[in-house]
């Protein structure tokens, strides 16, 4: 009994003591290790083992070396001589580092370009040899051969450049690839001859712009998506044309179904819809019906935000005169007056919407600005200079602008989404540049009331993914501040 009690004690002590010994080590390790550890944290940071593959592996061999020493409880010099030697390494690799970025910094800006398109997932192959010819580019580096590591930099853009490219056609262009390689399976360029072809038309387009110019996306995607609804339009025309081929009769079947969709809306508008002469005719009756309840929409929302102002302006001095004493009938002179101004800016306000046509402006308040959305006064592509066929309507502008003598004018120029930021900023500056020089010039407005600025394609009113929104897009706002 004494002798399996001497044997428990003993048992006690040796774990205390291996617990010990434990903590012990995890105290040395962080007391020798200190230094070694700053150091390779720096070296993460500057990304050495990118750009300095050589010493910071050296530098983790001789870390990795230290560590096993320690664990084998090897002599403390011989793991302090192994930490000094990774730390050497890795100040080299930082030094490294700094050499690569100036010398290889295409191949760099290459490589983050290429990351950021997904090019690993979208293009290995082309990836992988850019990443063979980078760390070939780097190893040359360290050894100081710059002429060889600059060959093989430049070799590298190449490959990133292009794993960059597919990259980014893959991710615009796959989905409807895949549908045209369907459509063609389906011998939709007999069926559908007209639209297939139109499909593949707006998919090589869509191609070359993201070749010519791969980081301005938006009309490349554009015409990628109108590919798409255009190669779906032939599968679906090729699927239902092959079954009237198969199934005679069923032609007539196929065109009275495309009319139900049309009829529908037709009694949502509560108009009746005929089909003597085809599609043209109710399909422009429907868009004339709708146009008009827009516009009706849109003046009667005008009409309620006033009266709701109106309405809490009465009711807030209304408030405040039945809290006041005296002077009473001055206050409801005041108020009187103040209901017939805004009477005479509401006619005003009329008359100046009556001046335009629903194709040359929409006119608008906001508070008690009014604003021209200059719908007809459109330019040719990429131009700045008004056409003398809009001078008719830029007299109409001038009878407005006198609705409010000494007001203030803002001309605001818009362009679509299209074309890089920088130049839709510069055609929008010149556009509104070259409304403000008319204004002075053959309205006589003095410069100081006008002010002319761009904003390119930042306010966008409409959805820049179809024509009919861009179109809107691209417009001159007037916009009138009548003196207070």
């Amino acid at each position: 009994m004494q002798k399996k009690s001497v044997m428990g004690v003993l048992a006690i002590l040796i774990v205390a003591v291996a617990g010990i010994s434990v903590q012990a080590q995890e105290g040395l390790r962080e007391t020798l290790f200190e230094g070694a550890k700053d150091t390779l944290v720096r070296a993460n940071k500057a990304q050495a083992a990118l750009l300095a593959p050589t010493s910071y592996s050296e530098g983790a061999e001789h870390y990795q070396r230290a560590e096993s020493l320690l664990e084998k409880g090897g002599n403390i010099e011989r793991i302090q001589s192994s930490l000094a030697k990774a730390s050497l390494e890795w100040e080299k690799a930082i030094k490294a580092t700094e050499i690569a970025r100036i010398s290889l910094s295409d191949a760099i800006q290459a490589r983050e370009d290429a990351i950021n398109a997904e090019a690993k997932n979208y293009a290995p192959e082309a990836w992988g040899e850019a990443q063979s010819r980078f760390a070939e580019a780097t190893v040359r580096l360290e050894k100081g051969s710059l002429r060889a590591a600059e060959r093989n930099g430049e070799k590298a853009v190449e490959k990133y450049r292009e794993a960059e490219l597919i990259a980014i056609k893959a991710n615009y262009l796959n989905e409807t690839k895949e549908l045209l390689l369907r459509a063609d399976k389906m011998k939709a360029d007999r069926y559908a001859p007209n639209t297939f072809a139109k499909a593949r038309a707006l998919f090589a387009e869509a191609e070359t712009e993201l070749t010519q110019n791969r980081y301005d996306t938006d009309r490349p995607r554009s015409l990628a998506q109108n590919a798409k609804h255009e190669a779906n339009l032939a599968i679906y025309l090729t699927e239902n044309l092959t079954r009237v081929d198969r199934q005679r009769g069923e032609l007539e079947q196929f065109l009275v179904d495309w009319q139900s969709p049309v009829k529908r809306i037709g009694a949502l508008l509560d108009i009746p819809v005929y089909f003597d002469n085809g599609y043209a005719e109710p399909l422009q009756q429907l868009e004339t019906e709708i146009e008009e309840l827009l516009d009706t929409n849109r003046k009667q929302d005008q009409e309620l935000q006033e009266k709701k102002s109106r309405i809490r302006d009465m009711e807030n001095q209304i408030a405040t005169l039945e809290n006041r004493l005296g002077g009473a009938s001055e206050e409801r002179i005041a108020l009187a007056a103040q209901l017939d101004q805004q009477a005479r800016k509401r006619a005003k306000f009329a008359s100046v919407e009556d001046m335009f046509s629903r194709d040359e402006a929409i006119v608008r308040r906001a508070g008690n600005d009014i604003i021209l959305r200059m719908v007809g006064l459109t330019f040719a592509s990429g131009e700045s200079e008004i056409n003398p066929d809009r001078y008719e309507l830029l007299g109409k502008v001038r009878r407005a602008i006198n609705e409010f003598s000494n007001s203030m004018i803002e001309v605001e120029g818009h362009t679509d989404s299209f074309g890089s930021d920088a130049k839709n900023l510069t055609l929008s500056t010149e556009r509104a540049a070259s409304v403000k020089a008319f204004m002075h010039d053959a309205m006589g407005l003095p410069e100081s009331r006008v002010k002319a600025v761009g904003y390119g394609e930042a306010r966008p009113i409409a959805n820049n993914e179809t024509p009919e929104g861009r179109l809107k897009n691209r417009r001159i706002d007037i916009i009138i501040r009548p003196a207070m």
